[in-house]
């Protein structure tokens, strides 16, 4: 293991090996062997790869890029967006609501695998692991509800229901309330 090393600028310097400039090399680097590893062992080898993203479109990318590499075929969830509003937003063509990206909601449109790592957004029974940030492996889609197997934490191995549930975004971007 290597040590950090702290320049006398107050900066962390990153070792050269460890620097990339190319996406596909990094997923590559990653996850160059995902479609070796046995899917009874996925959530282990998820747990110890990750990729980190500074930016909501960084990681839409890059996350299309990865599904792209797993087996199976994608299932499409499409969000069933709507406005809360007693005003004359009432008509608002759906094509217009699902091109909206708020930041405090996810995209109108999520594509999935079985056996792709996902990130539960919200938090949903912290008693039972499901918070902002654990981590999972899909392991069957249905119509209403994901299930899924938790990976790392107090709740690892554990399975779960991920139901569909409706969301609003915590500040107002638009003149209408988007759910």
């Amino acid at each position: 293991m290597k040590t950090i090393i702290i320049s006398p600028n107050g900066y962390i310097e990153i070792p050269a090996h460890m620097v990339t400039y190319d996406e596909d090399h990094l997923i590559h680097c990653t996850y160059g062997d995902m479609h070796k590893v046995p899917e009874q062992f996925l959530p282990k080898y998820f747990l110890d790869h990750a990729i980190l993203a500074p930016r909501n479109t960084d990681v839409q990318q890059t996350n299309a890029k990865i599904l792209a590499h797993l087996r199976g075929e994608e299932i499409v969830y499409n969000s069933a967006d709507a406005i809360e509003s007693e005003s004359h937003h009432d008509d608002v063509p759906q094509d217009f609501l699902h091109s909206l990206e708020p930041p405090s909601l996810p995209l109108a449109q999520l594509q999935l695998k079985i056996g792709c790592p996902i990130m539960l957004l919200h938090n949903l029974d912290p008693s039972k692991g499901l918070c902002n940030g654990t981590r999972m492996i899909l392991l069957q889609a249905y119509h209403h509800a994901l299930e899924v197997v938790i990976i790392g934490g107090d709740h690892h191995g554990e399975k779960a229901f991920i139901p569909r549930i409706c969301l609003k975004p915590t500040e107002k971007h638009y003149p209408f309330i988007l759910k």
